[in-house]
């Protein structure tokens, strides 16, 4: 038999056993009603926020919430997934520098020396 001929017969003996099997589990009502709606289907009934509490600036939507200390620079302290409750943020790190004639500037990120590359400027 050659190559092709072989996987004709593999291809063929395939069907054969998908269309035997029980086949792809059906979905149930008791399984849709588990489901969380899809956020990108169905519109959100959560509203978008903006909330200070004193150092802290929270931006949340329903989805995710970050949250910025405001001194002694602003910082990302909190990025959170609300649906799965993931926290995303693991480090309080600058985000991204700059360089602007020749002097570096960090974006973000708290100046406390206590982690590499957070010292103060």
């Amino acid at each position: 038999m050659t190559p092709s001929g072989i996987s004709i017969f593999f291809l063929l003996l395939s069907f054969q056993v998908l269309a035997q099997g029980p086949g792809l589990p059906r979905s149930t009502p008791e399984m849709a009603a588990a489901l969380r709606p899809d956020w990108l289907v169905e519109p959100t009934s959560q509203p978008a926020g903006v909330f200070v509490t004193g150092k802290d600036i929270i931006l949340e939507n329903g989805l995710v919430r970050r949250t910025f200390r405001e001194k002694p620079n602003l910082a990302c302290t909190d990025y959170s997934n609300l649906i799965t409750g993931q926290q995303l943020l693991r480090a309080v790190k600058p985000e991204a520098s700059v360089v602007i004639d020749g002097k570096e500037y960090r974006i973000g990120g708290l100046d406390t020396g206590l982690l590499p590359g957070t010292e103060t400027l």
